[in-house]
């Protein structure tokens, strides 16, 4: 199973919102400001296995069997395509099943497989969303602090002049609600 993301979303946190944390009036330093903002949201993606911000991804498996879905939260299939026999791409318009929703993955029950469907590596591509709408407030904080940190941080060699130890914790904790833990 292939996944790939197909939309490239805003960040979790705006750049404006970042200079207002950062208490930075000034333009100078945007471009270093937006990445610190995208390796933070990274770092928090990977920690919580969450997709932050909604996105739009495609997936591509071999049959209409059950299809675990790995972009959480789940917010919706938008289509489903298959390579019929004669190689053609056919919508499927209304999948008869299921879509199961846990709080760590999505899972889609197919009813029907299309009697015309060409068997093959990739043959079914979903698309679908995943994401928050809206980024919630103690991940967008996690982000800020984060980002500060490389921010302040950004031309040293070795890290120092850190978050003390006990608001580090604080921060990180930030984001257990939200972890995922695969499989």
């Amino acid at each position: 199973m292939i996944t790939k993301l197909i939309s490239i979303p805003d960040p979790a946190v705006s750049l404006t919102e970042a200079k207002g944390y950062f208490r930075i009036l000034h333009s100078d330093e945007d471009v270093e400001i937006t990445r610190v903002i995208k390796a933070a949201q990274e770092k928090a993606e990977q920690i919580t296995n969450r997709v932050l911000v909604k996105s739009t991804f495609e997936v591509k498996v071999d049959d209409f069997k059950d299809v675990v879905l790995e972009k959480t939260p789940f917010v919706q299939v938008q289509k489903i395509e298959y390579v019929a026999v004669d190689n053609s791409t056919k919508l499927v318009s209304g999948y008869v099943g299921s879509v199961v929703l846990t709080t760590d993955r999505t899972t889609i029950h197919f009813a029907d497989i299309p009697a015309d469907l060409k068997s093959g590596k990739g043959n079914v591509t979903i698309t679908y969303e995943a994401g928050y709408e809206t980024v919630p407030a103690q991940i967008q904080s996690y982000i800020l602090a984060e980002a500060l940190t490389m921010f302040e941080n950004r031309h040293l060699t070795k890290v120092e002049g850190e978050i003390d130890a006990g608001s580090k914790h604080y921060y990180e904790r930030l984001l257990d609600s939200y972890r995922v833990i695969p499989v």
